[in-house]
């Protein structure tokens, strides 16, 4: 064997490994972003719910007045903020561009809490219903939540979309 040949047989080993190597770390990496998916995949499913759970309370609190249905409301509110928190640990660092769709999502549900939902609430604890019933009437609060139904519902698909990338780029 000549020092030539060794050298080209230790080049080509070392190759492989390196080859082998970043392949390896290839599949762990999507192996974790594809179940790095999951947990905010749920938390979008929660956030959802907290919505409507929201929306129903607050409609039910307008109709009857009866502070009863403000408990959908106030869990909502608080489950809410929990599943905003998940999706903020499991995008926020390695998916930017899920990421703005959170925020989107963050900033529309803010002005229907906001602008909306708690005024609206407001004007029937302060005996006020009347008025709650001609913001209700003007349809910006169903137009701001359906936009925010629609805005859940764009990040759910791009979510998923993402875990089947890195579902398929680990079957390869």
């Amino acid at each position: 064997i000549t020092v030539a040949s060794a050298l080209t047989a230790l080049t080509a080993v070392g190759v492989a490994a390196v080859a082998i190597t970043t392949y390896a770390l290839s599949v762990q990496n999507q192996h974790a972003r594809r179940y790095h998916l999951l947990p905010a995949l749920d938390a979008v499913e929660d956030l959802n719910r907290a919505l409507v759970d929201q929306e129903s309370g607050v409609r039910g609190y307008i109709i009857t007045a009866d502070p009863l249905f403000l408990v959908p409301y106030e869990r909502g509110v608080t489950e809410q903020a929990e599943a905003m928190e998940v999706l903020d640990e499991s995008l926020l660092l390695d998916y930017a561009d899920l990421y703005a769709l959170v925020t989107a999502v963050t900033d529309t549900a803010s002005v229907w809490h906001d602008d909306i939902a708690q005024p609206e609430v407001d004007l029937v604890s302060e005996g006020r219903r009347d008025q709650a019933i001609a913001m209700v009437s003007t349809g910006r609060g169903l137009a701001v939540f359906d936009r925010l139904g629609t805005e859940v519902e764009t990040l759910r698909s791009a979510i998923e979309r993402e875990r089947d990338v890195s579902r398929n780029a680990l079957s390869l």
